[in-house]
């Protein structure tokens, strides 16, 4: 947060710490719902994953998250194109 600067918030490092954080949203909601499905399978062979439950609950919601702020970081690298681009006709 110390590298954004205010007068000129699109730039390549917060596009990249944007993007990186939709990656790793992403990525905890798939490894969570993978997961969930695995200690689903698991329920058939007798194992008790009740207690587990509740760690994985919202792997929908980081999916969907993460698709949003990959979003975001789409036009915040769009954002960085047009003011460099701006910069250089000024």
């Amino acid at each position: 947060m110390h590298k954004m600067d205010l007068s000129k918030p699109f730039n390549t490092f917060v596009a990249k710490q944007i993007s990186q954080i939709s990656y790793f949203t992403l990525s905890i909601g798939l490894l969570s719902f993978i997961a969930r499905q695995i200690a689903k399978d698991l329920t058939h062979y007798g194992f008790v994953t009740d207690n587990l439950n509740q760690f994985w609950a919202d792997s929908q919601a980081f999916i969907l998250m993460g698709a949003v702020i990959y979003i975001i970081a789409t036009i915040f690298k769009k954002g960085v194109d047009i003011q460099n681009e701006n910069d250089l006709t000024v």
